[in-house]
């Protein structure tokens, strides 16, 4: 294709700052404008000048580099994005660990793509188009989740266009090294990219916590940077029995008093929130709720600041989410709220912005937060050295204590570890020591993952030889490790792959050949283990397929690890099926399930055991007994009740779950959509099957917003809610072209002032951009279209 035009010309104002015209690293205006106003930053640290300097003049170093959380490693990143993008017309991939982190970094950058002329697009969860749109008239920032960032590449791999990214960046490159799926597909993606031949792509990586960087830096060809520059001091400290110890200094640094009415971590909040704010880290979720709970009293030292701000979050928290917690009703107006994965994604989201703007001073969550969106406090308080069942890592306790004293938000941050006597040595052996090795993953989960690797190298035409596939492996970081291994475990998978069917040798082209189910399985990025037994279950199904509702396709799509490992509430399965009626029980024979099973349970006679959601095999021996079935279905009465009936993810956990545990059926939801996009995936490679993709492709993205269709276009629109969306569609907006020709006044007005101006003003800004997008997008699908034809006529 020909080369994207050049970047767009751009306007400058005559009022602008002439200091603000200047380029900077080598990208035009508005650059130094858009730091200012989205970032607050006109001048960059020195350790960010010298890697950039270092980087400039075109040169494409691969680069690693090492420094504590919150000294601005991403900014660097970002900067070269730029470069790429602007300057050198190519495409970026931004790699993150979480679905939260690349949703936020997406925000956070679209407002630099507006201005300097190139799309942001998000592949994280069921979000992101597979095969993604040919783009013309703009180079593409992809942020994607690692598993989606692999689907990317193979993609383009596949396609022979890998050569479209200039560069990837890794954030959190000591993922890597965690022991399990994820490490591994990390690795798997990275070593495609370093050993094709199609691209000369640019790596950046980086992170706060490897110990063995030079390993790292040797897997990825890749020059090192490190420093323990920290734009803010941290002064960390350990409290046992009232004791408080320097874990610098390993000396004692005070001795706090004993009070009746204050606790340990009462005391410790109180001595900052009448200027700054408090992040507590609990083991678990029902710790988070108590501890808020019982700091949530008139003595907390902020309990009557921002009264105004606090009653605006809980109407927030009221109309946009479509519930209310009655625990961060109490605590919400002393300053105190919680946070862990309970909540629905929404409500997190408010209280996250909440805590930023200084809302609320204390913020009481799971480890979860520590990995995930960027809240800084000025004091970090991790109330035990369990997370769970398990001890802290030390990359888990420096995500967590790296959150205390950010740029701007005071002049040093403190963390404080309580812990009793029993744990005292081990916290110091983990915590004044280094920080955690970063190991291949890739024969972990029995060398599962490295059978997939080779099965995507057939796939994708990486390497279709022994020996193609053995240099692509030379390339590895299992290899850098364990030289001189990977052959062996090269055999073993070939093996592996060509008795399950996956792949064959054709003799007569001398090469492996992609089998049907292979070719299935890696579309659908299932597993060797999974995919025969998904298979089995597909070609049960399409027989007696059940369309007079969409239950039977819920049935399919339901996670099978959440099934096998949820807590059914069967009286209200019960309550359902009789409300339902005929569509239910329509449903029960076709999926192989009478009605006494479900009242058995009901009833209490039959029980069935749990199983642990990461232990595949058990799930699969059990995913087809009446047991399994029965949960199965529960889940897809879960789902119809949101993406048919409308109703809430509230009312749903209320209905279904013990606790009203709406972040369980969110993470349903999520499941479920990733499922059935995966659905579709597989049955379109399979001849027999064919057929049931569209139906799966209908659903997926009713799942992923948890709503049923109406309400879809106005979910699609960034920051707008459940609560919000079915306000906005009973005033009479409908569609993204009802907001588009809409006033701010307008909409305003006829949702009763229960929004502010400037939210409805970001909305009617969110329409014109979606339906700008939409355009964009289907013209270069047209163009597309028209190059093909006339390469054929040709």
């Amino acid at each position: 294709p020909p080369p994207p035009p050049p970047p767009p010309s751009v306007s400058i104002p005559e009022t602008v700052d002439r200091e603000l015209l200047q380029p900077f690293y080598g990208l035009p205006y508005p650059m130094r404008e858009l730091l200012l106003q989205h970032r607050k930053i006109t001048k960059l640290y020195e350790w960010q000048d010298m890697c950039l300097k270092q980087l400039e003049g075109g040169h494409k170093d691969n680069l690693v580099y090492s420094l504590p959380t919150s000294a601005g490693k991403t900014l660097v990143a970002e900067v070269v994005a730029f470069q790429t993008l602007v300057l050198h017309r190519k495409d970026v991939l931004f790699i993150l660990p979480y679905v939260s982190l690349a949703e936020e970094k997406a925000k956070s950058v679209r407002p630099f793509g507006d201005r300097l002329g190139f799309n942001v697009h998000i592949y994280a969860g069921a979000k992101g188009k597979m095969p993604p749109l040919p783009e013309r008239s703009h180079n593409t920032l992809y942020f994607a989740t690692i598993e989606k960032a692999s689907q990317l590449i193979d993609f383009f791999l596949a396609e022979k266009k890998l050569g479209h990214f200039g560069l990837v960046v890794v954030d959190e490159v000591h993922m890597l090294g965690c022991d399990n799926r994820r490490g591994a597909i990390l690795e798997m993606a990275l070593t495609k990219v370093l050993s094709s031949r199609y691209a000369n792509t640019q790596i950046i990586a980086m992170s706060a916590t490897v110990s063995n960087i030079e390993d790292v830096a040797q897997f990825l060809r890749a020059r090192t940077f490190t420093t323990t520059y920290r734009p803010v001091a941290l002064r960390e400290f350990l409290v046992m029995n009232y004791q408080v110890f320097s874990l610098k200094q390993q000396s004692l640094a005070r001795i706090m008093q004993r009070k009746k009415d204050e606790d340990i971590c009462m005391q410790l909040v109180n001595e900052v929130v009448a200027s700054g704010s408090c992040l507590i880290f609990c083991p678990s979720q029902k710790a988070c709720q108590q501890t808020a709970c019982k700091l949530a009293i008139p003595t907390l030292k902020c309990a009557a600041l921002n009264p105004e701000e606090r009653k605006q979050l809980l109407d927030d928290l009221r109309n946009e989410t479509a519930g209310f917690d009655e625990h961060l009703k109490k605590t919400i107006p002393f300053g105190v709220a919680y946070h862990h994965g309970a909540l629905t994604m929404d409500e997190r989201s408010l209280l996250e912005a909440a805590f930023a703007s200084g809302c609320l001073r204390v913020l009481v969550c799971t480890s979860t937060l520590a990995a995930g969106v960027n809240l800084p406090a000025r004091r970090v308080i991790i109330k035990s050295p369990r997370m769970g069942c398990n001890l802290l890592t030390k990359t888990q306790y420096l995500q967590m204590s790296g959150r205390a004293g950010r740029a701007g938000f005071g002049e040093d941050g403190e963390s404080y570890l309580l812990c009793t006597e029993g744990d005292s040595e081990w916290v110091r052996e983990q915590l004044v020591g280094g920080t955690n090795r970063c190991d291949s993953s890739l024969e972990s989960e029995g060398g599962e993952v490295f059978s997939r690797f080779v099965l995507s190298l057939a796939a994708t035409a990486a390497a279709v030889t022994k020996r193609e596939m053995l240099a692509v492996l030379k390339h590895s970081f299992y290899e850098i490790q364990r030289p001189g291994q990977v052959e062996q475990l090269l055999e073993r998978s070939l093996r592996e792959l060509q008795v399950a069917n996956m792949i064959e040798w054709d003799s007569d082209a001398v090469q492996y050949k992609m089998t049907p189910l292979g070719e299935a399985t890696h579309a659908a990025n299932f597993s060797i283990e999974m995919a025969p037994a998904v298979l089995k279950d597909l070609k049960q199904a399409r027989h007696h397929v059940d369309v007079s509702s969409e239950l039977h396709l819920l049935y399919l799509v339901a996670p099978w690890e959440h099934a096998a490992s949820c807590k059914p509430q069967w009286q209200a399965v019960e309550r359902m099926v009789h409300r339902l009626g005929d569509t239910a029980e329509g449903a029960l024979p076709v999926v192989g399930l009478g009605m006494n099973a479900l009242m058995d349970r009901a009833s209490g006679r039959v029980q069935g055991a749990r199983i642990d959601q990461n232990d595949t095999k058990a799930i699969m021996e059990a995913v087809n007994t009446q047991e399994g079935k029965a949960r199965r279905f529960y889940l897809a009465l879960l789902l119809y009740d949101v993406v048919c009936n409308g109703s809430s993810v509230w009312s749903v956990a209320g209905f279904f779950t013990e606790e009203r545990d709406r972040g369980f059926v969110q993470q349903v939801l999520q499941s479920a959509a990733v499922r059935c996009n995966s659905l579709a995936a597989f049955s379109e490679k399979i001849k027999d099957l064919w057929a049931l993709k569209s139906l799966f492709a209908d659903l997926t993205k009713r799942l992923a917003l948890g709503s049923n269709s109406e309400l879809i276009p106005l979910l699609d629109l960034p920051g707008v809610r459940f609560g919000r969306a079915k306000a906005l569609y009973e005033a009479g907006f409908r569609s993204l072209e009802d907001l588009a020709a809409a006033s701010a006044e307008d909409i305003r007005a006829k949702l009763g002032g229960r929004i502010k101006l400037s939210a409805a003003e970001e909305i009617v800004a969110a329409s014109h951009w979606q339906i700008q997008n939409q355009a964009r997008e289907l013209i270069d699908e047209a163009k597309a279209l028209l190059d093909l034809t006339a390469m054929f006529s040709k």
